[in-house]
């Protein structure tokens, strides 16, 4: 049987070992890295018509797939396109790529890059994406109104 001591010291000991757990349980871990393109929340594939250019961003994302890790900083980020004659690649002083359309096909976007998770832990990842060229309509995609400063 325990007396009142021993009982108090085996509670302690669970205490201290469920707030280690809860703390693993709530720290943000990056699980993923994946090719944002343009203003898309999701990391989808981007369609765009011939000179149309395009801007990937490497995202850090927790094990869900879809929630991105806060205050994961991503670095060392490096692209690669699979066709550059679909696409031109040009790296951006900020970690991202722009791609200008350049001919009717599709390639694939990697990207290898690095990520620090707030607690220090630093991981190397890779992810890939989507973009397909569509040939240039000739036709108008949109319309836009300019008003003129009221007399």
């Amino acid at each position: 049987m325990f007396n009142d001591h021993k009982a108090i010291e085996l509670l302690e000991q669970i205490l201290h070992t469920l707030r280690r757990i809860e703390h693993d349980l709530n720290r943000s871990h990056t699980k993923f890295i994946a090719i944002k393109f343009g203003d898309n929340m999701a990391a989808t594939p981007v369609t765009e018509a011939i000179g149309q250019s395009t801007i990937a961003t490497t995202v850090p994302l927790e094990a869900d797939g879809l929630t991105v890790t806060p205050g994961a900083v991503v670095s060392a980020q490096v692209y690669t396109i699979s066709d550059p004659t679909i696409a031109s690649q040009t790296a951006n002083a900020d970690g991202t790529a722009t791609y200008k359309a350049l001919a009717p096909g599709t390639a694939t976007v990697t990207v290898a890059a690095t990520v620090t998770d707030p607690d220090g832990t630093v991981s190397s990842f890779t992810a890939t994406n989507t973009i397909t060229v569509t040939p240039a309509t000739g036709r108008s995609t949109g319309l836009q109104i300019n008003f003129s400063t009221p007399a």
